[in-house]
C-alpha cells in the first residue's frame, strides 16, 4: 500500500512543471531542516558530520547552511522522479544541456567501448535515463532489498531501452562482453563495494573504500572511460551534463591509484556544486 501510494504521488508531482517542483522541494527541505526530531534527525547529524570531515576550513554557519542547501537539492532529486519516470523522452532531452559527447562519439568510431562513471551528484536518476533516450546502455545498480521496490524501479528505469543490471557475477559478466564487443555501460563508482572488491583512497582528504570494478573492466576491455557529471541547472529548468575523458593510461595504474583518481575526478566535480552532493551517503567511516 505505501509503494501504490508514493507511485500515484509522484505520478502526480510528475505533471508540475519543475519550477514548481523545486518550489515544492524549498519548502518542504526548509521544514526538515529546522524540525528538531525524529524522522529526520539521523539523517541530518550524518550530512553535517560529512561536511565537517569534507570541508574542516568552514564555519559551522556555512556548514549548517550547505546542510540546509543538501537537504533541498536531495529533495529536488526525489520529486524529479516523478517526472523522470513518467513524463517522454523528448521531454527529457529538451531539459538537458550537455557538452563533450563527442568523446563518446569518437570512442565509438574507433570500435571502443564506452564506460560512463560518476558519482552521486547532482541527479544521477536524470543521468541515466537521458542516455537512454540518446543510445543502447547497461548500467550496473545496487538492488534494493524489497523486491516489489527492485521491480519499480527497474521498470521506470528501463522505459527507454536501457538495460538495468543488479551488482554481482552476472553483472560483471554482462559488463565485460557489453564493453568487449564496443557497447556502452555506466555505473556509479562511489557506491559502498562488497567485501574485498574495493581499496582504501582519499577521497576530502579521508581513507574511504573505493570500488575497484572500474579498474578491472577499463584493464580488461580495453574501452574508453568517460566521467559524467549531471548537474541541476539554477533556473530549475533542466539539468547540465558535462562529459570529460579519462586518460588512456588509466589501465596501466594500479588498484590504489586508479580510485584515487576517480576520487580527485567526483571531488573536483563535487566543488562545482557542493550542495548536490549526496553528503547522507556512507563513504565516510561514521
Amino acid at each position: 500500500m505505501k509503494l501504490l501510494l508514493a507511485r500515484i504521488l509522484l505520478r502526480l508531482i510528475g505533471c508540475l512543471p519543475l519550477l514548481v517542483i523545486r518550489m515544492l522541494a524549498i519548502g518542504i527541505g526548509q521544514l526538515i531542516h529546522v524540525w528538531p526530531g525524529r524522522p529526520f534527525r539521523r539523517t541530518k547529524q550524518r550530512i553535517i558530520e560529512h561536511l565537517r570531515l569534507a570541508f574542516p576550513e568552514k564555519s559551522e554557519a556555512e556548514l549548517r547552511e550547505l546542510q540546509r542547501k543538501n537537504l533541498i537539492e536531495m529533495l529536488s532529486t526525489a520529486l524529479e522522479s516523478g517526472a523522470l519516470w513518467y513524463r517522454p523522452a523528448e521531454w527529457l532531452k529538451q531539459r538537458v544541456e550537455i557538452s563533450g559527447w563527442e568523446y563518446l562519439e569518437q570512442a565509438q568510431q574507433s570500435g571502443r567501448g564506452v564506460l560512463f562513471v560518476s558519482g552521486h551528484l547532482g541527479n544521477w536518476e536524470a543521468a541515466a535515463l537521458y542516455m537512454t533516450t540518446r543510445l543502447p546502455i547497461v548500467y550496473l545498480y545496487k538492488a534494493p532489498k524489497s523486491k516489489k521496490v527492485d521491480q519499480l524501479l527497474t521498470q521506470r528505469r528501463a522505459r527507454f531501452g536501457g538495460e538495468f543490471v543488479p551488482a554481482g557475477s552476472p553483472a560483471l559478466r554482462k559488463m565485460l562482453s557489453t564493453l568487449k564487443r564496443g557497447g556502452v555501460a555506466g555505473l556509479l563508482f562511489d557506491q559502498l563495494p562488497k567485501t574485498g572488491d574495493f581499496v582504501p583512497a582519499p577521497f576530502f582528504g579521508q581513507s574511504v573504500e573505493t570500488m575497484t570494478l572500474v579498474h578491472e573492466l577499463v584493464k580488461r576491455t580495453s574501452c574508453q572511460l568517460l566521467f559524467c557529471d549531471f548537474i541541476r541547472r539554477p533556473d530549475s529548468k533542466g539539468w547540465s551534463a558535462t562529459i570529460r575523458a579519462l586518460p588512456d593510461e588509466f589501465s596501466n595504474l594500479d588498484p590504489l591509484q586508479a580510485a584515487t583518481l576517480l576520487n580527485a575526478e567526483l571531488e573536483q566535480s563535487i566543488r562545482t556544486a557542493i550542495e548536490q552532493y549526496l553528503w547522507q551517503y556512507r563513504r565516510f567511516s561514521n
